[in-house]
């Protein structure tokens, strides 16, 4: 692009190479450091602008909590970036919906992960004297 071109460029041109600044803004910044530019902005509307402030529908809100102990546990299997000490490179997490009360296991590889929800299973029914009614997971690997 020649320099005449990004002298004469225009207040909309401007306002969307500097990241959808405000208009005022822009044409402060334009002012400051002298730079001449064509005032074509008058009641203009930047679309990109409008889908950048548009709000998103939120996450429906899950009717399904815990009123006792069990009633709901969240798990989740996450890999960690670094091998522990152990050798261990997953985790698996379990949150009880009710008393927030979290419960880990560090595995070496997934093929653990069954062998440690019966595990954990076994403890908290034990624990409570109560069976889990719902397990949830994000389904994801």
């Amino acid at each position: 692009m020649n320099e005449k071109c990004l002298i004469n460029m225009s207040i909309r041109h401007r306002h969307e190479r500097f990241a959808h600044q405000n208009v005022k803004h822009v044409r402060d910044i334009l002012k400051s450091h002298d730079i001449s530019y064509v005032d074509d902005w008058e009641n203009n509307v930047c679309e990109g602008c409008v889908y950048g402030k548009q709000h998103r529908v939120s996450h429906p809100v899950n009717a399904k909590t815990a009123s006792e102990p069990l009633d709901l546990i969240h798990v989740d299997l996450g890999e960690m970036d670094i091998r522990s000490l152990g050798g261990a490179k997953y985790f698996l997490l379990f949150k009880d919906d009710f008393t927030h009360y979290k419960t880990v296991y560090f595995l070496k590889s997934k093929d653990e992960a069954i062998s440690k929800l019966r595990l954990y299973v076994k403890l908290v029914e034990n624990q409570f004297g109560r069976t889990i009614k719902m397990l949830r997971s994000d389904h994801r690997d």
